[in-house]
């Protein structure tokens, strides 16, 4: 499937496979026109991108918690996990939303909310 981005300043039509597809139900908080995303490694880099499909230009910095705090944890209700479809906690891909700054040194990760694809 070919989607387009502006993930990076620059419009932009890049392929994507199903299994990077993701699909919000409930939608984010904010972004309830855009349901459906795609999760988009960077090459050499551990900073992924959460972008719509519906709109090129919402995309989220993504960044793996375990990446740079291996202890990290977090509580998922039982029903949340049998509402994403998990049978086990393998099955989740754990994601936190950075916010990005000119300066590297004060870039944040949302560790409170991490999104939890499955």
């Amino acid at each position: 499937m070919q989607i387009t981005t502006k993930r990076l300043g620059n419009k932009e039509t890049i392929e994507v496979s199903e299994d990077q597809l993701f699909v919000f139900d409930p939608p984010l908080g904010g972004f309830e026109e855009n349901r459906r995303f795609a999760l988009i490694s960077e090459d050499e880099s551990p900073v992924e991108w959460l972008q719509s499909v519906e709109d090129p230009d919402v995309a989220f910095a993504l960044l793996e918690p375990f990446l740079f705090e291996p202890d990290y944890a977090f509580e998922l209700p039982d029903g949340d996990a049998q509402e994403l479809g998990m049978a086990t906690p393998e099955d989740a891909v754990v994601r936190c939303i950075l916010t990005l700054r000119d300066d590297p040194d004060e870039i944040t990760a949302n560790m409170v909310a991490p999104l939890v694809l499955c």
